[in-house]
């Protein structure tokens, strides 16, 4: 971002900035466990021969994953909420 973007971005733009990011690394965890978990299938098995991980959710819960991004937006402490305001008032109140 050049110094104009980040001047006239607003706290409201940062925050779906940070989420889509947020978003973002979940899908590639998401990946890599996907590509885990097929690895897992053919090579992993316990003393009776039996896949480890009976299920992909067994290694990686998509679902609760995102969850705890939405969870996050709820626990914002006075002192983000002082380092916001800061950056509010650079950015001339907006």
């Amino acid at each position: 971002m050049t110094i104009e973007e980040i001047k006239a971005t607003t706290l409201a733009d940062f925050e779906v900035m940070l989420k889509a990011y947020s978003f973002n690394q979940v899908d590639k965890r998401y990946i890599a466990s996907l590509i885990a978990w097929q690895s897992a299938l053919a090579r992993t098995n316990d003393k009776k021969g039996k896949p480890v991980y009976k299920k992909f959710k067994d290694l990686f819960d998509y679902e609760k994953e995102l969850k705890q991004i939405e969870d996050k937006k709820e626990k914002i402490s006075k002192s983000d909420i002082d380092f916001y305001s800061k950056i509010k008032e650079m950015n001339g109140g907006e």
